[in-house]
């Protein structure tokens, strides 16, 4: 949030920015089917990220139109770590599947502001439909 002072007081502003991050994987798969219509998967990949820095953020003033530009302090950061699925995979047909897994990532930065003992974690249970074509 923006404050800032003026002759007639002050006002408030939110400034919204826009980041972009690239991410590259690699790793094996492996299935084991234990019933007719069901199959327990394990997947293992390294992945590979880039979260490019901002370097401003422009936004206009709802009220007045003018239009602030904020200079950012968010510098580039690349991180790198496993990223692994454990789940099973069950056939409503013969080309779709439900499946549910627990999924972790694990972000170390290798450049950028942050150490490598600092690491990020995304986890967490996924469900959703398969489509094999």
């Amino acid at each position: 949030m923006l404050r800032r002072r003026s002759a007639t007081g002050t006002s408030t502003a939110t400034l919204r920015g826009k980041g972009q991050v690239y991410s590259g994987r690699a790793g094996i798969t492996g299935f084991i089917p234990f019933s007719q219509t069901g199959t327990v998967f394990l997947t293992g990949m390294l992945h590979v990220s880039h979260e490019v820095g901002r370097s401003s953020i422009t936004q206009p003033d709802p009220i007045t139109g003018v239009v602030t530009t904020v200079k950012s302090k968010d510098p580039s950061e690349t991180t790198l770590g496993p990223d692994f699925a454990v789940g099973a995979q069950f056939a409503l047909a013969e080309n779709i599947a439900f499946d549910i897994r627990y999924r972790a990532a694990v972000y170390f930065p290798v450049s950028g502001p942050r150490d490598f003992k600092d690491p990020r974690v995304n986890h967490g249970v996924n469900m959703g439909v398969s489509f094999r074509f």
